[in-house]
């Protein structure tokens, strides 16, 4: 998996923007995958932070709850 912060000068794809991304607890350690997406677990890039979120698009845009970066995902 790749992640990276938007940068300077790129437009976020509105129609590829992830659903709700949340911090990542210890009880959510594996990525699942069904045929309608998958749930990542991932670092931000910027902050740390362990987070997770389900992907529908590859790659798809998520926003760091944290620090409100835009990370973009490749599965």
């Amino acid at each position: 998996m790749k992640v990276e912060l938007q940068k300077p000068g790129e437009q976020v794809d509105a129609s590829k923007e992830g659903r709700v991304v949340k911090k990542t607890d210890a009880t959510e350690t594996a990525d699942e995958v069904s045929a309608h997406g998958a749930r990542v677990n991932f670092t931000c890039p910027n902050c740390g932070s362990a987070l997770t979120a389900w992907m529908d698009f590859d790659p798809q845009w998520f926003r760091c709850p944290d620090c409100g970066f835009w990370i973009h995902v490749y599965a």
